[in-house]
């Protein structure tokens, strides 16, 4: 028997379980609510869920333009834009990050580090230095001919987009689900466990059941 016991050797291992620290858990209904990106609008960003057990299957990104020789060669047929449509799709975007979503972890330099801290990095990156601002002569208060009021000044858009899955209750099986995410051409891969709960099985207890009689008085 083989002792699989890790020691830490100084200078050699991670200050933290990387491995574990990644791990992303589904809620008790199956449903998901992932974080897949957060950066610019125009970044494209498709998704799969490659789902395990008895409904084994694939729920693809219907905006991806993908192409099964299968079908083709079959069927001599493509799906139409008007298939698509009806074809439903589970990612969402929004400038704001929405409560109680996991949010998934990348290894850079083997340490577990957030996406959206990534994300924090970049828009540092673009801010552009500016200069100071010029002196202007005084101005004497009082009204002057051909004042006019200054316009409001214009909103702000947040830079960041959120790109995240919002899939409903009974989505994930119990086990483990497989996500791909294309970015820009960039795959990353996650993998989310749904827990098998002892409370969702039966298992004869009501075979056991007796008929409630009140207590008498």
């Amino acid at each position: 028997m083989h002792n699989h016991a890790i020691f830490a050797i100084p200078g050699l291992m991670p200050p933290k379980a990387a491995a574990w620290r990644r791990r992303l858990i589904a809620p008790e209904d199956g449903s998901l609510r992932l974080l897949l990106h957060c950066g610019a609008k125009e970044d494209e960003v498709h998704y799969t869920l490659d789902i395990p057990g008895w409904r084994r299957g694939v729920i693809k990104d219907p905006t991806y333009e993908f192409v099964n020789k299968d079908i083709e060669d079959f069927w001599t047929s493509r799906p139409t834009d008007e298939m698509k449509e009806n074809w439903p799709n589970f990612m969402k975007k929004d400038t704001k990050l929405p409560k109680h979503i996991l949010i998934p972890r990348v290894m850079i330099h083997g340490c577990a580090i957030l996406i959206t801290e990534l994300c924090d990095e970049n828009e540092e990156e673009d801010t552009e230095e500016t200069e100071p601002p010029e002196i202007q002569p005084p101005v004497f208060p009082g009204p002057t001919i051909g004042d006019e009021p200054e316009p409001d000044p214009e909103p702000i858009e947040p830079k960041t987009v959120y790109f995240y899955l919002d899939c409903p209750a009974r989505t994930l099986p119990v086990g483990d689900t497989k996500v791909q995410v294309t970015i820009n051409g960039h795959l990353r891969q996650y993998i989310v466990q749904r827990p098998d709960f002892n409370i969702h099985h039966r298992r004869g207890i009501t075979s056991r059941y007796k008929r409630f009689k009140e207590p008498q008085q």
